[in-house]
């Protein structure tokens, strides 16, 4: 319960608008910057240790302090998507695209969200606008390909992956959505190839390794 509360209370003092005396504006963001700066890295300390309520504390403390900081938007977030609450997730990203639209990061969080939740077609859209900013992003091209494989679109999805992985030849998970769509497109030696790649890169990858040994004891 308490948790749900924290969700609500992060989502409603975004959209709320803080106004504090001109004259001691300067001052406070002079005092706070430091105060602001060893937040965000303790927040972020914590969130990279998955200490979710701990960090959604802090990052929280830091919106107390700067109702527009969109790094802290995005990490509380990221903090809601990771423990399953997409929906809420996704109106911290929409607070923080309002405050700065080109941001890569939140837009590439947002296509994942959509893509979570089923809505494929969207997702791309958030993908395509970060991949205008950041042509080279493997999460923008991944999440493309992955959301094209989703929509059974299997050869411009392996198009999306292969330029992810010229990218990052041993992204393990680029690998094994292209070892599922080759699968799906009736390749079944190049999917089993590609979870052996997995499988060179990350041997306790469990899906990997159930999907390869499902392919090699099929029998046609």
């Amino acid at each position: 319960m308490v948790l749900i509360f924290r969700i609500l209370f992060a989502c409603i003092f975004i959209v709320a608008v803080s106004v504090g005396p001109k004259s001691i504006t300067l001052t406070a963001e002079q005092t706070s910057a430091d105060q602001l700066t060893n937040l965000i890295h303790e927040g972020n300390f914590l969130y990279t240790q998955r200490e979710y309520e701990q960090a959604l504390k802090i990052f929280e403390k830091v919106l107390t302090l700067d109702s527009n900081n969109t790094f802290a938007m995005n990490k509380i977030g990221a903090i809601l998507f990771d423990m399953g609450y997409v929906d809420a997730s996704l109106a911290l990203f929409d607070n923080s695209l309002k405050i700065d639209s080109n941001n890569t990061w939140t837009l590439i969080s947002k296509g994942r969200a959509l893509g979570l939740l089923g809505n494929y077609s969207d997702a791309i859209e958030y993908f395509d606008s970060a991949l205008k900013f950041d042509p080279m992003s493997v999460n923008a091209i991944l999440g493309k390909g992955e959301a094209l494989e989703a929509l059974h679109m299997h050869k411009v999805a392996i198009e999306y992956l292969d330029k992810a992985l010229a990218i990052e030849p041993n992204n393990a998970y680029a690998l094994l959505i292209k070892g599922i769509t080759l699968n799906e497109t009736g390749n079944r030696k190049g999917a089993i190839e590609n979870f052996d790649k997995v499988l060179e890169i990350e041997p306790d990858n469990y899906l990997a390794f159930r999907l390869k040994l499902k392919l090699e004891n099929r029998t046609e």
